[in-house]
């Protein structure tokens, strides 16, 4: 597993410790967004947001204004987790005090995120749900049509 971590620290590994213990490669990088960082070969990309959350919720604003999947974790101390929001962007957030065990989930669980379709159940086609797996829907003016007669759930709540 490929990781590149967006820090201005000058030691690196500080950042989260248990990262040095797991199987992955770490690159370090200063926390801007470029193109090498948002079409990188990394799996997963760890931000540095101890220090100045101010810069990190838009930096984390602005990897995911390109449209291009990027999973982010966001790497806060105890008092930072209270700042972090939905409207940050990051795929998940963990403390820097976290342990190997923890950090490898999250990112085993990062890493299958990406690598498989994130939108799995229903599919909203005008008035009606769809389940993603129908066979060859047919849209008419007022109504749905498919092949698998499990494929429509019903009118769609609004």
């Amino acid at each position: 597993m490929d990781l590149l971590l967006l820090t201005t620290d000058p030691a690196p590994a500080s950042v989260l410790p248990a990262v040095g213990l797991l199987p992955v490669t770490v690159r370090s990088a200063s926390p801007e967004v470029a193109p090498p960082v948002t079409a990188g070969p990394w799996d997963v990309l760890l931000l540095d947001a101890r220090h100045d959350l101010v810069a990190a919720r838009a930096l984390c604003r602005l990897l995911g204004a390109d449209g291009k999947p990027v999973s982010t974790l966001g790497v806060v101390t105890e008092g930072g987790m209270a700042a972090v929001g939905p409207d940050w962007g990051l795929s998940d957030v963990v403390l820097s005090c976290a342990g190997p065990a923890e950090v490898h989930a999250r990112l085993r669980l990062l890493t299958a995120r990406t690598t498989t379709s994130p939108r799995t159940g229903t599919i909203r086609l005008g008035g009606r749900l769809m389940m993603s797996h129908a066979r060859s829907p047919v849209v008419t003016a007022s109504r749905v049509i498919a092949a698998s007669r499990e494929a429509i759930v019903g009118q769609a709540q609004a």
